[in-house]
């Protein structure tokens, strides 16, 4: 039997069966590792137009901000630590990540990302070790699927 993120993630199709871990996983660690999986898919959907074009929906507000807010908690948790390489961009994300909530707080999602949201996005995946796209953010068309 396997959990995944449900409810946890903006965007991601939650019917793909890449989107399971095994249930013998600590809850701890499948509630971080959602976390992350749920900040890189909103992130790469704000920095990159023709991802959140494709997007099947638009997520709103309120799953943006829960999927930041679980991000921010792993922040919060890094900064409880000695600094290290592990826990590094996490902590150089922070400033990042909290612009970009603050900016969502105020809008109402749609398909237009205005400017400033997405260089928070992209000053966010930069600060948390996530490198451009070799054709740039705004040709960036997201992963091949596999099916």
């Amino acid at each position: 039997m396997a959990t995944g993120c449900a409810g946890e993630n903006a965007i991601m199709d939650k019917d793909k069966p890449n989107n399971a871990m095994p249930s013998d996983v600590p809850k701890e660690a499948q509630d971080a590792l959602c976390a992350m999986v749920g900040f890189a898919e909103v992130t790469i959907a704000l920095a990159a137009p023709r991802v959140m074009a494709k997007a099947t929906r638009t997520p709103s507000r309120e799953e943006l901000l829960r999927a930041l807010d679980s991000y921010i908690a792993i922040i919060v948790d890094a900064k409880r630590r000695p600094e290290n390489d592990d826990n590094r961009p996490y902590i150089a994300a922070e400033p990042h990540v909290l612009r970009l909530r603050e900016l969502i707080a105020t809008w109402e999602p749609s398909k237009e990302v205005p400017d400033d949201i997405k260089a928070a996005a992209r000053a966010a995946l930069v600060a948390s070790n996530a490198t451009e796209p070799p054709e740039g953010w705004d040709n960036y068309e997201g992963e091949a699927d596999a099916d």
